[in-house]
Order: C-alpha cells, then sequence, then structure tokens
C-alpha cells in the first residue's frame, strides 16, 4: 500500500519497500554505541532517521514537511537478501499519519512489510472515522463511522484507478493500433505503465519493449495519448482514491504478441 495524503495542498507518496540506499545521511546529529541520527532531505519533505541497536538495523523515519509540520512516523527493518538483491528495508512496527494541524489521522501496525492489527483512521476532532483489523496482510473486519459517529457502509481504504470503457473495445482498439507498428512475426511483450492523474488523465507511459528503438516507444505513447474517450464527457479513467480523495495512481497494460500476428492483451 502507498499512502498518499492532501496536506495543506501537498501530496506525497511514500513507498512500501524501500532501498537502503535511501537512508544515505547527509548529517548526522548524534551518534552512540546503540543509536545514532541522520537527515535526509528531498525536493517537497526531509526525513528523521534514528538507528537503533548495535547493528543499527532497526531505524525510525520522521517525515517532515518544509515548514517542519510533522506528516508521518514509520518503523523500519533492515533485511538483508544476499548479493543478488542486497539490503532492503521493510515496514515493521507502528506506523502513524498526521492532519496539517498535528493531530493523528491514521495509526497502523506492520509486520515485516505487510499490515498486522488494528488500522485506524480519524476525523480532525480526534473521533473515529475507521477501524479496521488486519492479520498478516488480510483484511479482517472493517466499521466506518460518520463525523457524528453513527456507523456507514465502507469503502475501501485505497481504490485502484479503473478504466471507464468498455474493455472489449481497448482491447480492439490497441490490437489494430499495435499492428501497425510492429513489423515482422516474432514473438514480442509490450508493456505499458500509465499514470493517471487526480482527474483521470494520462499524464505518463512508462514503456517496456526490450531494446526497441526511442521512435517506436514514442509512436506507442502517441497510441495511448491518442486514444478516443469512450464515454462523452468523461475520462477514460477513474483516478485511484485513498480515504474518499482522488490521488495520482498505476494502470498498467500488457500486450503480448506470438508468431501468428495475434496480439493478447491484459488489463489490471
Amino acid at each position: 500500500m502507498i499512502f498518499s495524503i492532501h496536506i495543506k495542498t501537498t501530496i506525497i507518496l511514500l513507498p512500501l519497500l524501500i532501498l537502503v540506499q535511501f537512508v544515505s545521511a547527509q548529517s548526522t546529529v548524534d551518534n552512540s554505541d546503540y543509536s545514532s541520527v541522520e537527515y535526509q532531505n528531498h525536493n517537497e519533505y526531509y526525513e528523521r532517521i534514528t538507528y537503533i541497536g548495535k547493528r543499527k538495523d532497526i531505524f525510525i523515519v520522521d517525515t517532515y514537511l518544509k515548514d517542519s509540520t510533522l506528516y508521518r512516523v514509520d518503523n523500519y527493518k533492515m533485511l538483508d537478501q544476499g548479493l543478488q538483491f542486497g539490503i532492503y528495508a521493510v515496514r515493521h512496527g507502528p506506523s502513524k499519519l498526521f492532519y496539517g494541524d498535528g493531530k493523528l489521522y491514521l495509526s497502523c501496525d506492520y509486520n515485516m512489510n505487510v499490515l498486522n492489527g488494528p488500522f485506524i483512521v480519524y476525523y480532525n476532532d480526534g473521533a473515529i472515522k475507521r477501524r479496521e483489523l488486519y492479520k498478516n496482510g488480510n483484511l479482517k473486519k472493517s466499521l466506518c463511522y460518520d463525523p457524528e459517529g453513527h456507523e456507514q457502509a465502507c469503502e475501501p481504504f485505497y481504490q485502484n484507478v479503473k478504466f471507464t470503457g468498455n474493455p472489449k473495445e481497448l482491447k480492439t482498439y490497441l490490437e489494430k493500433n499495435l499492428q501497425t507498428l510492429f513489423d515482422g512475426n516474432q514473438s514480442m511483450i509490450l508493456t505499458m505503465g500509465l499514470t493517471i492523474n487526480e482527474v483521470g488523465q494520462v499524464i505518463n507511459v512508462n514503456m517496456g519493449v526490450g531494446r526497441t528503438n526511442p521512435r517506436l516507444v514514442a509512436a506507442v505513447r502517441r497510441v495511448i495519448q491518442d486514444m478516443p474517450r469512450w464515454h462523452e464527457n468523461e475520462s477514460n479513467w477513474r483516478p485511484a482514491y485513498m480515504d474518499g480523495v482522488p490521488v495520482p495512481g498505476n494502470w498498467d497494460i500488457q500486450a503480448y504478441r506470438e508468431r501468428s500476428n495475434y496480439w493478447r492483451i491484459t488489463f489490471p
């Protein structure tokens, strides 16, 4: 899960799984045999990273907006995956997110990178908005409340990007246009990662087509960008939602061409 919360018109996306290089320090303010503190600056926020223990394999990341407002607190654990994958840091322990005025917005617990235990979302006045229970990443119970405390139906906390048109029509469109771009009968796997913004527009297309030349990659991007609008006055994609708020999200397309020139296209 990736948390994205609107605070003071700022959207911050933080990954669930991070490489240990992420904590390379710009400055160290305190050191001892059992703890050390480092700071890491980013474009829209900065982090205070506190390493705990003699091995420094446990650390806490306090994330602040540029105005020094505390945005979130996360606990991590380092894992050594060997030479092939290197050292990774996974969420392990409590996580908290805060409103712009410092009040608690969300609290949850992770066990080796998966949600485990209570997952609670609060209104700004401190009343509970959502109470869920996870076990090893699986949702076991979910209760939601309106601002007056009355129980109401629960929508998923995070909802993925959704294509609003007819998938069959989209497949037909892609098959027709991709066929004109790729000559020959060789097998091919083409991946297109679409980034959808908060109003359902495609703002980026990440390509994976092996060693294909840049012009061909650009042509495939144009196929996506020039896609017709399937419903009048409606975007082709409904954006992702986080706690009822539209946020940027991803939507992946994979196209596989067999030697018979038949394209097999799959969507999320």
